[in-house]
């Protein structure tokens, strides 16, 4: 069992010391560490679902110092609906996206967005670099932190 307690602290002191911050906010500390990830990689293209995502991804990756990392910002013109109505074509409008990100210098796609979750290893085989998934990014580095705050507790 899982102590949630103080979990959302815990995140945010891990985020800070993997990067080396001496001070962040919570909001997007998720999307944080997404971006941290795919940056650790090399140079990666955000891909996602719906334009308007495009600048407020492009100021997110500049708050954080993560901005000389991404080649770019690509999007798909599909809504969460529509994506899951339509899997098969929104994976070939997801690997057209995620191909400009290559043509690009991206050495690896990070997909955002909750309705791209779970689609990175559909896309995987049809792409040359590693495509990583936000969501699930996200929720193992919450996982990592509530196992390490709970093995502490134990000790």
């Amino acid at each position: 069992r899982l102590n949630l307690a103080g979990a959302g602290k815990r995140l945010r002191l891990a985020k800070m010391r993997a990067v080396g911050h001496d001070s962040c906010d919570s909001s997007g500390t998720g999307g944080a560490l997404s971006f941290e990830a795919a940056a650790r990689r090399g140079r990666f293209a955000a891909l996602t679902a719906g334009h308007a995502w495009a600048p407020m991804l492009a100021q997110f990756a500049r708050e954080h110092r993560l901005d000389e990392h991404l080649v770019g910002i690509h999007t798909i013109d599909w809504t969460g609906a529509q994506i899951a109505a339509d899997p098969g074509g929104a994976r070939d409008a997801l690997v057209a996206a995620a191909q400009n990100g290559i043509d690009g210098g991206a050495e690896c796609i990070l997909l955002g967005g909750a309705a791209l979750a779970g689609l990175a290893p559909a896309l995987q085989p049809r792409l040359a670099v590693p495509v990583l998934d936000n969501v699930l990014l996200a929720a193992q580095a919450v996982a990592d932190v509530l196992t390490s705050s709970t093995a502490k507790e134990k000790s």
